[in-house]
């Protein structure tokens, strides 16, 4: 992968790329880890594997939020 830095426009996208929704408060944090463990290729990623990778997460954890929402929903109707 191509060491490069990530912009905030770009982390949007992939997230919204993964159907994952970002806080407005944490983009700039997000963006800034990204690029520090893309700098050094940490676990071998650069920044944009690191914002994909990030946003793969977040849509994971978002979904299972959703799901879980839906069965409590599911117990209020019996």
């Amino acid at each position: 992968m191509k060491n490069k830095t990530i912009t905030e426009a770009e982390l949007i996208n992939i997230f919204e790329s993964y159907g994952a929704y970002i806080c407005p408060d944490e983009i700039e944090v997000t963006a800034k880890e990204c690029n520090e463990n893309g700098s050094v290729l940490h676990r071998g990623l650069n920044a944009e594997g690191w914002a994909h990778l990030f946003a793969k997460e977040e849509a994971y954890q978002q979904e299972c939020e959703a799901q879980e929402a839906a069965s409590d929903d599911e117990h209020f109707d019996e």
